[in-house]
């Protein structure tokens, strides 16, 4: 029975009802050696369909640490929900509605290279309801302006969901730092595109700023 469920519940996963997390609230932009920074957010993901849609949406919380200039290391963790009207279709072909919930938490890498607009990340990640790890590689292009106040980030990336089989998901985001100093706090709203649309936005700050 056990198993049977786990099936069930990562082909939802990776069939349709819950989307894999996409959006990333990052730039190319790395901690210095050291610094600490805090992040909370807000995503939906939604795709459209023959029963009226699919939605759920995201709640997060990450942490940043900069173990050299170059290189940032990241915590981040998500409550991702789906509303009452999800609808979910058995093997004997009823649909029903149903609510899930699952707690995500993702460890990532960040390497920026010197002297570039660029940074690649390289998280590992775990749905813990469905025991479902992800390896989510992706790179940073990113653009900002001479009064370190915006920047604009293209991030594309694949995600490869390891349950019953593996689930190979390329997708996109594009997202935006707006503040009066990027090095000491930023609002980061993003979209994004891997099947599913997403939306959302971020604020973070930097606890131990450059001087």
């Amino acid at each position: 029975m056990r198993n049977t469920l786990f099936l069930m519940m990562s082909t939802w996963l990776l069939g349709g009802c819950i989307a894999p997390v996409n959006l990333t609230y990052e730039s190319a932009r790395t901690l210095a050696k050291g610094q600490v920074d805090v992040q909370g957010n807000y995503g939906r993901y939604y795709y459209a369909d023959k029963y009226g849609g699919m939605t759920n949406e995201n709640y997060g919380a990450k942490i940043g640490y900069g173990i050299t200039d170059d290189y940032t290391l990241k915590f981040r963790y998500e409550h991702i929900a789906t509303p009452n009207q999800q609808w979910f279709m058995d093997i004997f072909g009823t649909t029903y509605p149903v609510k899930l919930e699952m707690d995500y938490y993702e460890v990532e890498n960040k390497i920026h290279f010197s002297d570039s607009w660029g940074a690649v990340g390289i998280p590992i990640s775990y749905y813990s309801r469905l025991q479902v790890f992800s390896f989510d590689p992706r790179y940073y292009f990113t653009f900002s302006n001479r009064k370190n106040t915006l920047e604009a980030s293209i991030i594309p990336k694949v995600h490869l969901l390891f349950a019953k089989n593996i689930a190979f998901m390329p997708g996109l985001s594009i997202g935006f730092g707006i503040s009066s100093n990027l090095d000491r706090w930023a609002f980061r709203p993003e979209v994004g595109w891997d099947g599913y649309a997403s939306y959302g936005a971020a604020l973070t700050f930097n606890l131990s700023p450059r001087k």
